[in-house]
């Protein structure tokens, strides 16, 4: 007889939860989650779960495990046991990070389930912002445009990134009570900024990461919320970007842009793909596939994701000046003021 079973995977970065069905013949055994994905800028950070049978209909947080020990192993003896700090999350007690192009090895250990591991690495990136340019502006407009151009060295070996642009802006919500328009935080974005669509004439983006390297996905647009690529147009070498697009002009916030360019792991790639097209086929239900895409692990013995990734963050003005985000009081009080120009 076949049972369907549910495995949650916690996700450390995002918070976002995601179930996937598999069909496990002979009776299920529960078998431990987990899931980092770590960067240089964060500290080491895990959480440890274990799966359920999707008739359970167990909440997120009785499937966390809170007796695990949880090793990060890295090159010239490096060791670090995470301490827990939340039901189930574990991290550094030592303030250590990942650092560029090292690979770590975790291991995880708790009665009554075999021992866990993965490996992985945040990998090296080397990025240069070349030209920031503003176009002329319509003094009747509230957007100017500019051109962005980036450059990119490509290391050998098959290599997956994605773009990102944001703008610094105040989010305009009104108050019922006193009857005006302050400025908040959109909770559907980065603190204090919006992300923005930009434009590229670039063959190797896409707008979706699952159609990253497939020919049988259509490319529609030049326009992208997020460009995700591949080397295969320019592996091993040094390639350079052109993207434009237009920002907001607010009354007393001049035009403050971040610019983020992550590189990925293979595992944390295949990953974060094969989450997005199991999402699709629940969502929209595909006639042909029959079953779901299976979300990838590269946890030994267990499910989940060990997997890094690192990321360059530009930030400039209109002028293509850098910028600091204590000094613009990004992540503090609120910005203001509201009202566009």
């Amino acid at each position: 007889m076949r049972e369907w079973v549910a495995i949650l995977l916690f996700a450390a970065v995002c918070g976002c939860e995601t179930v996937v069905d598999l069909e496990v013949p002979g009776g299920y055994q529960s078998q431990l989650v987990v899931e980092s994905k770590f960067s240089p800028d964060s500290l080491w950070r895990v959480e440890i779960g274990r799966s359920a049978p999707l008739k359970d209909a167990a909440m997120r947080n009785e499937l966390m495990i809170s007796d695990a020990m949880v090793v990060i192993l890295g090159e010239n003896n490096f060791r670090d046991t995470l301490r827990q700090i939340a039901h189930g999350v574990y991290q550094t007690a030592y303030g250590y990070q990942p650092e560029r192009g090292t690979v770590y090895r975790i291991q995880v250990n708790v009665d009554g389930y075999p021992q866990t591991a993965a490996s992985s690495q945040a990998p090296p990136l080397q990025s240069d912002l070349l030209k920031v340019e503003r176009f002329a502006i319509d003094n009747s407009s509230a957007t100017e445009s500019y051109e962005i151009r980036l450059r990119l060295e490509d290391r050998t070996g098959k290599n997956y990134y994605r773009l990102v642009l944001f703008q610094v802006a105040p989010f305009c919500r009104h108050d019922e009570v006193l009857g005006s328009r302050r400025i908040g935080d959109d909770p559907s974005y980065t603190r204090d900024y919006s992300r923005l669509t930009f434009q590229s004439s670039s063959p190797s983006f896409r707008d979706y990461i699952e159609a990253v390297d497939d020919p049988t996905v259509p490319d529609f647009e030049n326009e992208f919320w997020s460009a995700y690529f591949s080397d295969q147009l320019f592996e091993s070498t040094t390639k350079e970007f052109a993207i434009t697009f237009e920002a907001d002009a607010f009354e007393a916030i001049g035009p403050h842009f971040m610019l983020v360019l992550t590189a990925f792991s293979d595992d944390l790639f295949v990953y974060e793909r094969s989450v997005t097209l199991h999402d699709l086929f629940v969502g929209i239900p595909n006639i042909i596939q029959r079953n779901p895409v299976k979300v990838h692990t590269n946890i030994q013995n267990g499910l989940g994701i060990f997997a890094g990734y690192t990321a360059d963050t530009y930030r400039f003005d209109e002028d293509g000046n850098e910028w600091k985000e204590d000094v613009l009081g990004i992540g503090g009080d609120e910005l203001e003021p509201c009202k566009q120009q």
